[in-house]
């Protein structure tokens, strides 16, 4: 016996709009999106909890050791999360902050695209056009929280 879910879930989307991407305008506005938060993310200073962490990164880098010659009362999974964006930074002799920030706009845009994928392959819902909701998405996930970006 088969229930409704595991039969809905079996059947492929009606047509080909369940599997179509997106327009070209609307990835070309969120293109636009990124550019304004890669912009804003120069212009807007760094948070102290990122500096601080950045900090952090490139004390560990040098051999000290978190808690014992680092004062820090998080716990260590912030440090840790950053340690390879400022050892990448370290390679590459750039600010770290700019390692941050692209790992960051990398994530935002590969959790985009898995949200996409899932909402335009599911079954239960019609087929839309998801241009705005890809837009207004792109940009509460990279300008909104602009201010306390990077922040753990």
């Amino acid at each position: 016996m088969t229930s409704e879910f595991s039969a809905a879930s079996l059947r492929s989307p009606s047509g080909t709009a369940g599997r179509e991407g997106l327009a070209p305008m609307p990835l070309l506005l969120i293109g636009v999106v990124f550019a304004i938060a890669i912009l804003l993310r120069q212009v807007v200073p760094l948070n102290t909890d990122g500096s601080w962490l950045f900090v952090i990164g490139e004390r560990m880098l040098d051999g000290q050791r978190l808690y014992r010659d680092i004062i820090e009362i998080n716990p260590p999974m912030a440090p840790f999360a950053y340690l390879p964006g400022v050892a990448l930074a370290r390679v590459l002799g750039v600010d770290p902050r700019h390692v941050i920030d692209a790992q960051l706009l990398l994530l935002a845009a590969a959790s985009l695209f898995a949200v996409s994928r899932i909402l335009r392959l599911s079954p239960s819902l019609p087929p839309l056009n998801w241009g705005p909701l890809a837009i207004w998405a792109a940009a509460v996930v990279t300008v909104l929280p602009i201010q306390v970006y990077a922040q753990s």
